[in-house]
Formats: C-alpha cells, sequence, structure tokens
C-alpha cells in the first residue's frame, strides 16, 4: 500500500493527554514510547476505539517484547527487530 503524504506533524506530548484532547484524526500515526511506560495498551485502545485514525489508516507501536496486542481490533501483525517489536493497527471502515 502506497501512502501519498502531503503534510506531517510531529507532536511530542504526554501520549494519553493528547489523546483525550486532540480533535484530529490521522492517516499514520506512529508512536514510540518509553518501554517501561505501564498503560501502553490504555494508548493503544484510545487510538483504535476512538476517531484518531481516518478509514484505512494505520497505526504503528513501537514497543518491547512483553506486551502483546494482539486481541485488540484492527491488528494486523508484529514484527520483531532484534530486541524491538512494533505492533501495527489498520483501522477498516467496518470497525465502527
Amino acid at each position: 500500500a502506497e501512502m501519498d503524504f502531503t503534510q506531517v506533524s510531529v507532536i511530542k506530548s504526554d501520549a494519553i493527554k493528547y489523546l483525550e484532547s486532540t480533535r484530529t484524526s490521522f492517516r499514520l500515526i506512529y508512536a514510540d514510547p518509553p518501554f517501561g511506560m505501564e498503560n501502553q495498551r490504555e494508548m493503544v485502545e484510545k487510538i483504535m476505539e476512538g476517531n484518531l485514525l481516518e478509514d484505512e489508516g494505520w497505526f504503528i507501536l513501537e514497543h518491547d517484547e512483553h506486551h502483546h496486542f494482539e486481541d485488540i481490533q484492527g491488528f494486523e501483525q508484529q514484527r520483531r527487530y532484534g530486541s524491538v517489536n512494533f505492533s501495527i493497527f489498520v483501522k477498516n471502515k467496518d470497525d465502527e
């Protein structure tokens, strides 16, 4: 799949507070929280259950091997590169 980006924004903020306050939706969200962050699941659920992703939008989460998100709606796959894991989620039109 090819994504044509015309505008990119980098947001450095407390992820949970930002997710609770934003009214913007995105085609791609990439998150690289600290590996010890305890509420990663809450962050993933807020993104996938809210209106933060546009239809067919992607969410990519970088995390350690101790976190698993296969049971969350929109989960597509998990990839591992050395000690780093990436979980990839896609919001489908039928997920709403």
